[in-house]
């Protein structure tokens, strides 16, 4: 049985919600730098200055996002109205704005967009901050008293917990995160930097530790091509023939493993690479 619509508004006395949503006109000031970010991401070329899988993801999450621009809006007309369930959707676009914009502004590369990304992760923070206080709790009951609520509680509580692991090493998944998007950033801003083949060789290094091989080869392939006299070539041949290893592709891993030991006999990565080999 559906939930009927509640009107969002507290009656006399309640103890929860305070007012009507945000006006619309909240909403349509987000949509602006929403559809301005999401038509750079899609037009221009180099919007996503990553390797091409990450740059498709995230051409695919601006579809995504510019698709749900008429629903902020529908969602927000109807909230004023006194709809629990649009105003519930317009929380939940909140939510998923906050998540991907905080991506967007701290664990990609920096571009033409940066502003934008920040003002839409300002607006959707306060504006999901401001609904959440809005919202009745005690009108919105009816609306689900027929939920398992222990059981969707101890499924978050495990889900919630499981997140906040990684959280405890000083360089979890999160500042994976940032440090990748920052060494690719240097590496784009500055080709020309001494440093930028290390820059490109640790961006790889952080996708390996991610467990992603396939996009690290890419980026540990990438160090003696743009780069062939640079220091960081040795490091990124080892990676990228362990890297091949764990991918099961053992004949291109003996070919770089041994072409690494040929061309720097005297570099560390070099004893390395033939323990590698003893192995394969």
């Amino acid at each position: 049985m559906s939930a009927p619509a509640v009107a969002i508004t507290p009656s006399h006395g309640s103890r929860a919600g305070a007012g009507r949503p945000l006006p619309l006109r909240y909403s349509l000031l987000l949509a602006v730098p929403l559809v301005a970010a999401t038509l750079y991401g899609l037009l221009a070329e180099d919007a996503y200055r990553t390797p091409a899988d990450i740059a498709a993801q995230g051409r695919g999450q601006d579809l995504l996002t510019l698709a749900s621009v008429p629903v902020l809006v529908w969602a927000a007309t109807r909230a004023r109205s006194g709809s629990l369930r649009a105003h519930l959707v317009w929380l939940g676009l909140m939510l998923y704005y906050v998540y991907s914009y905080l991506m967007y502004a701290l664990a990609t590369p920096y571009n033409d967009a940066f502003v934008a990304y920040l003002a839409v992760l300002g607006l959707s923070g306060f504006g999901l901050l401001n609904g959440l206080c809005r919202v009745d709790a005690y009108a919105a009951w009816p609306a689900f008293g027929w939920l398992p609520r222990r059981r969707l509680a101890g499924y978050l509580l495990v889900v919630g917990v499981g997140l906040q692991l990684p959280l405890l090493d000083p360089l979890g998944f999160v500042g994976l995160l940032a440090s990748y998007g920052c060494l690719l950033a240097f590496a784009a801003a500055y080709p020309q930097h001494s440093a930028a083949d290390n820059a490109l060789y640790l961006a790889g290094l952080v996708r390996e530790v991610r467990g992603d091989c396939g996009g690290a080869l890419q980026l540990f392939e990438a160090v003696p091509v743009k780069y062939p006299a640079g220091d960081a070539v040795p490091q990124a041949q080892l990676e990228r023939g362990r890297c091949l290893r764990i991918l099961g592709r053992k004949g291109e891993a003996k070919s770089v493993l041994n072409q690494l030991s040929e061309e720097h006999p005297q570099a560390p990565e070099s004893a390395h690479s033939r323990q590698l080999l003893q192995g394969l």
